[in-house]
């Protein structure tokens, strides 16, 4: 196989690994944040995920560190693709001002 299709095959490995592990992520906080016991669901959700991504990137790098790079831009353009896209909740502080337009002269400290 030609190393360009063997770099791009793992950076679309890579990025399928990073749409489990943070869609994975996304919708365990969507389900167990009102539930009782959420955190323990949380905190079983991320050893799953993250030793399914481990697994995955230890096989395919075959002691290659190139490869491993490709695996990891996958992976982290997948993130920023997904923290792109979600939306910052507007929050209110006391004294009714919203946390986005906090300044320096704002600050507490």
């Amino acid at each position: 196989m030609p190393p360009p299709l063997r770099y791009f095959l793992l950076f679309l490995t890579g990025s399928l690994a990073g749409l489990f592990y943070f869609g994975g992520l996304w919708l365990t906080l969507k389900q167990t944040l009102n539930r009782p016991r959420g955190a323990v669901w949380i905190f079983i959700s991320f050893i799953l995920r993250t030793a399914v991504v481990v697994t995955l990137f230890v096989i395919l790098m075959e002691n290659d560190f190139y490869r491993i790079l490709v695996l990891m831009a996958g992976f982290i353009w997948v993130r920023f693709l997904f923290t792109s896209r979600m939306k910052k909740p507007k929050t209110t502080l006391p004294g009714g001002r919203n946390s986005d337009i906090l300044t320096r002269s704002d600050h507490p400290l």
